[in-house]
């Protein structure tokens, strides 16, 4: 496997794309079958319990107790996804229907030209991407981005830039639908920060030489790989997550990306993840721009400094 010198990882819903698209690879009412419930009747259940599992957990006023609570909250999550499978809403229903509605997917401002600059680039110019997401469905993520370069660059392919793309999916079997929901791979859901943790260190940990590492995400979800990376850039306003950096104290280590450009330029890597927030994939494109033009010196810092 070809060394890379930058590692390009980043979360789907909310931070390619504008929205969640969960409701978008549900079924729709028409297709849930009669005597089961829509997917706001589970929309729902997952509001309640949320809120409820937040208000009994207390406040989260470190670092210390953001990586517990998002450890933690793996309980509230199974107790929906659980009663998804049981009830079967996606048993019986093809597979292609659910994936009919990836051109309604709203993607952010910009994300055109990374996704070209990803195809340009990947694997062969020493960067590896992927997509590390808890959705339901890597084939509509993958049958989204492809339709996504082939409207907005006239570019047919087969390919979208990704060597992996890390998600769920709805179980088929002969292109039917067996109403459960696996991880990649057969595996079990992915469902919290922690699951997206392993698979980020699982990805790092295959190559030799650890190549710098830039982990998008704009969820409380996406916080332990932000953490993680190298360079970690938050994409939008997303309230929770703003909170819990503020309340955790993490959110004075947040760069203007003017700073981090400055910080690159001088030759310095510091020991904790430089977090940036941005609003768009064109603010990403100046970052991607600062880090692969002063690649190989950041390469060298990192490998005396753990040394």
């Amino acid at each position: 496997m070809q060394q890379p010198a930058l590692l390009f990882l980043t979360d789907w819903d909310g931070t390619i794309t504008e929205h969640d698209t969960l409701s978008l690879v549900a079924p729709t009412d028409t297709q849930v079958q009669d005597g089961k419930n829509t997917f706001a009747y589970y929309e729902n259940m997952y509001q309640e319990t949320m809120s409820k599992f937040k208000d009994d957990y207390g406040p989260i006023d470190s670092e210390n107790t953001l990586r517990e609570y998002i450890g933690d909250v793996l309980k509230a999550e199974k107790i929906t996804l659980n009663k998804i499978i049981e009830d079967g809403l996606f048993q019986g229903i093809r597979g292609d229907e659910l994936r009919s509605r990836v051109s309604q997917v709203a993607f952010r401002p910009g994300w055109d030209q990374i996704q070209a600059w990803i195809c340009a680039h990947t694997p062969c110019d020493c960067v590896h991407a992927y997509i590390i997401s808890i959705n339901w469905s890597r084939q509509f993520i993958h049958e989204a981005l492809l339709l996504n370069t082939k409207e907005k660059q006239g570019v047919d392919c087969n390919t979208t830039g990704f060597e992996g793309i890390l998600a769920n999916e709805v179980e088929e079997c002969t292109g039917i639908c067996t109403g459960r929901i696996v991880g990649p791979n057969g595996a079990p859901p992915l469902l919290t920060g922690i699951d997206k943790l392993n698979i980020f260190r699982d990805i790092r940990s295959q190559y030799v030489k650890e190549p710098i590492t830039l982990y998008l995400g704009d969820s409380v979800p996406d916080l332990l790989c932000l953490l993680e990376a190298d360079v970690a850039i938050i994409m939008g306003n997303n309230p929770s997550l703003l909170k819990a950096l503020d309340d955790s104290g993490l959110s004075l280590c947040m760069r203007t990306i003017a700073n981090l450009r400055d910080v690159v330029q001088h030759g310095n890597l510091p020991d904790q993840t430089m977090l940036v927030r941005t609003n768009t994939w064109c603010q990403v494109m100046e970052i991607i721009t600062v880090l692969t033009d002063n690649i190989d010196a950041l390469c060298t810092l990192r490998a005396k400094r753990r040394t």
